[in-house]
């Protein structure tokens, strides 16, 4: 996937201007940045929830998935109800296959509105991971869990990026480091590659979170990476 020469705006505010990315056809990508830096309206732009402005987008890729902010789940279905909605018939197998994954498998017929912040999180993601799409957009996709469940869910969502690209906008340093084949950071607007490193090629700042979680990261992705 490649953006090329973009321009976009909101209004009079220039969220990119000239703005090139080139991105690999699989792996996990994490997109990082300050509030305001334009990330959302990449991912927007990206699966075409957006009109480009200047520049074009070349990808072989149609069908995004895409986990927004907010989990926008309908309180008037069941949890399995609202993931079957992304499903093509029959796909009942999955829907329970995910609700496990994300421990969530004693909920299926429980109405949002019962659930906790990080449950309704956690039905989104597995929304978003049923929906058979050829990149994953994630917009803060662990956002309200626990950091114990975040770790529990780091290796489900590292084995999609062995599927497929996925677009994961993070804020949280040690999370990038152990699930990110690539991370790029960017600053603006107008939006700006503040750095881009690929896996355990970080710096020192990266490079010592990476040391630190050694063990999880063998444990993660394999110790045949090191």
């Amino acid at each position: 996937m490649k953006l090329k020469n973009i321009d976009f705006a909101y209004e009079n505010k220039q969220i990119m201007k000239d703005f090139n990315l080139e991105l690999p056809d699989l792996g996990v990508v994490i997109i990082m940045g300050t509030s305001g830096c334009g990330k959302t309206t990449l991912l927007r732009l990206i699966a075409g929830l957006e009109e480009l402005q200047g520049g074009e987008i070349e990808s072989d890729k149609t069908k995004p998935s895409f986990l927004f902010q907010e989990d926008r789940l309908l309180p008037q279905l069941t949890v399995e109800e609202n993931i079957l909605l992304v499903q093509p018939q029959g796909g009942i197998d999955e829907v329970k296959l995910r609700l496990e994954q994300l421990g969530l498998a004693d909920e299926s017929d429980s109405y949002p509105d019962s659930l906790s912040g990080g449950m309704k999180r956690r039905v989104a993601l597995a929304r978003a991971l049923c929906y058979d799409g050829d990149v994953l957009i994630l917009d803060e996709p662990l956002k309200g869990l626990s950091p114990e469940h975040r770790r529990e869910l780091w290796p489900l969502l590292i084995a999609e990026g062995k599927k497929r690209l996925v677009l994961w906008v993070c804020h949280d340093d040690e999370e990038a480091c152990v699930v990110g084949d690539r991370i790029i950071k960017f600053n603006g607007p107008p939006m700006k590659i503040e750095f881009d490193v690929s896996y355990l090629d970080t710096g020192d700042y990266f490079e010592e979170i990476a040391i630190a979680n050694m063990p999880i990261m063998k444990e993660i992705k394999g110790a045949s990476i090191f």
